[in-house]
C-alpha cells in the first residue's frame, strides 16, 4: 500500500509553539494552546512537553510525568487518558472518570470515498503514580468541532475511525506504541480528535502498582499523521458471466477514487452500460437480455483522493 507524501495534520510531531510550556496545565491556563494548531475539545487540561521548557516541568526528557524522548524531534503532548477514583463507602470511582483529548483541524477536508491512513504514537509515563494501564485509545474525524465545557460530560461518546486493537493494554514506557489504520472517509471531516472514547465498563485496564488509592493512566502522545492511501484503478479485460459464480461479473479493482464514471459501448458504438458508482458491477446484459459474446469498448474518467486524474480506455471480451 502506497501513501502521499503530505501529512494532512498540521505540526503532528508538536515541534512548533506559539509560546514555548513552562508548567503544567491548569483549567485556567491550558498549556496545550500553546503548541500550534492543537487545544482541547473539553474542561480536560493536556500537557505540552518541549526541549525549550525547563526540566523537571513540562521540559523532555524529564517531566512531572517521567522520563521520555519524543519519537520525532523535539515535543510531545501527555492526557489522562483514563482516570478513576477510590471505589469504597465514601467515594464510588464511577462517580469519578476524568479523560482528556487532543484536537486539531485539518490542512483540508477529506473526500468522499477516499481511502486515508492514520498513524499516531503513545507511551505510558513511567511515574508509578501514573499505575494505571488501558487499552482503549483512538482517533476520531468528523467534520464538526468537538466542545464540550460541562465538567460533567467529560467522556466524548463516539466511535473512531481508528483504535488501539482492544484487549491489547498499552504497558510500554520505554518505547513508542504505534496506532494505525485505514479508514473510508464518509466526506467532509476536517477535525481530529484523539484520546479514549470508550466508558470504563467498556475499557480493559491493568493497574501497575497498587499503593495508590487514584488511578491515572497517563499517555505520552506524538507522530500523529494522516496520508491518502494512493489511488489505484485495476480494470479486467476478461469476464464470462455463465452463472457459474466464477468471474461472473466486470468488477473494477479500486482504491481511493473520489470520483468515477464508466461506460461501455459494443464495437458499434451502442453504450450498454453506464454507471458513475465504482462499487457497481457490469452483469453482461443490456436491458435485462444477454448482450452476446464479444469484444466491448470501455471508457473510465476518475479522480483520486490525491487528485490524480485517470483517462481510461480499453477493451473488455465477454465470453460465456
Amino acid at each position: 500500500m502506497m501513501f502521499s507524501q503530505e501529512n494532512l495534520v498540521r505540526n503532528g510531531s508538536f515541534e512548533e509553539y506559539w509560546e514555548c510550556p513552562f508548567a503544567e496545565s491548569m483549567p485556567y491556563d491550558p498549556q496545550i494552546e500553546r503548541c500550534k494548531y492543537w487545544y482541547a475539545p473539553t474542561v480536560g487540561t493536556p500537557d505540552f512537553f518541549h526541549t525549550c521548557a525547563e526540566p523537571y516541568a513540562v521540559g523532555v526528557p524529564i517531566n512531572i510525568h517521567g522520563y521520555q524522548w519524543p519519537f520525532d524531534g523535539n515535543g510531545y503532548v501527555g492526557i489522562y487518558a483514563m482516570a478513576y477514583g477510590p471505589n469504597n463507602d465514601e467515594y464510588d470511582w464511577r462517580d469519578y472518570d476524568w479523560r482528556e483529548y487532543i484536537q486539531t483541524k485539518l490542512k483540508r477536508p477529506l473526500s468522499k470515498g477516499g481511502e486515508y491512513y492514520m498513524e499516531f504514537y503513545v507511551n505510558k509515563s513511567n511515574d508509578d503514580e501514573m499505575c494505571l494501564a488501558i487499552d482503549r485509545f483512538g482517533a476520531l474525524l468528523t467534520d464538526y468541532k468537538i466542545f464540550s465545557d460541562d465538567p460533567n460530560a467529560l467522556i466524548l461518546d463516539a466511535i473512531p475511525q481508528i483504535s488501539n486493537p482492544r484487549h491489547n493494554i498499552i504497558t510500554d514506557t520505554l518505547s513508542w506504541t504505534k496506532i494505525s489504520g485505514t479508514f473510508i472517509a464518509k466526506g467532509g471531516e476536517i477535525y481530529l480528535t484523539i484520546g479514549n472514547f470508550y466508558s470504563i465498563d467498556s475499557t480493559d485496564m491493568l493497574v501497575t502498582v497498587e499503593d495508590f488509592p487514584f488511578k491515572y493512566a497517563y499517555y505520552y502522545i506524538d507522530g500523529v499523521s494522516l496520508k491518502y492511501v494512493e489511488s489505484q484503478i485495476n480494470v479486467p479485460n476478461v469476464f464470462t458471466p455463465n452463472n457459474d459464480g466464477i468471474n461472473d461479473k466486470f468488477i473494477i479493482e479500486h482504491k481511493s477514487i473520489v470520483e468515477f464514471e464508466l461506460n461501455i459501448y459494443t464495437r458499434w458504438g451502442n453504450c450498454v452500460y453506464s454507471t458513475n458508482d465504482i462499487n457497481e458491477y457490469w452483469n453482461g446484459k443490456f436491458k435485462n437480455s444477454d448482450c452476446p459474446d464479444g469484444v466491448y469498448y470501455y471508457t473510465i474518467k476518475a479522480k483520486g483522493a490525491e487528485g490524480k486524474i485517470y483517462n481510461l480506455n480499453g477493451t473488455i471480451q465477454l465470453i460465456k
